[in-house]
């Protein structure tokens, strides 16, 4: 019996071919039911440990060789990173705007300072200058 059997008879699966190590190297194919892009990333389940890949390309339908001596294996699950990706985009909203206010405040500090140890004459020549 085709060690694919069950891949091969269901109506709703695909193979997608996938690499390890952010996408270099040999390329590896396994089969899934999931909705996969280029690109996206899916857990796999290798000598007992599961490890994330990156989707290299999709197929329509399912590729496997006919009465192959290759038990293909199944996708563990698709990674969704969309909250991760959002947590990024916070985290960089908070800290793209503390940079400015630290900047203003760093520069306001530094005037403060200097324009306080001026004469009053040098001071007043200098405010207007500064903005």
């Amino acid at each position: 019996m085709d060690k694919n059997i069950a891949a091969i008879l269901r109506n709703d699966t695909k193979t997608i071919s996938v690499t390890f190590g952010g996408g270099t190297g040999k390329s590896y194919t396994y089969v899934t039911n999931f909705n996969f892009e280029r690109g996206d990333f899916a857990v796999v389940e290798v000598s007992g440990e599961f490890k994330v890949v990156k989707v290299e390309a999709v197929a329509p339908d399912l590729r496997l060789p006919p009465n192959s001596d290759i038990h293909f294996k199944w996708v563990v699950a698709k990674l969704d990173l969309s909250e991760y990706e959002k947590n990024c985009a916070r985290n960089e909203e908070i800290e793209s705007t503390l940079a400015q206010a630290y900047q203003r405040t760093m520069r306001n500090q530094l005037a403060s300072n200097l324009l306080a140890n001026l004469p009053d004459e040098a001071r007043a020549s200098l405010t207007p200058l500064l903005g």
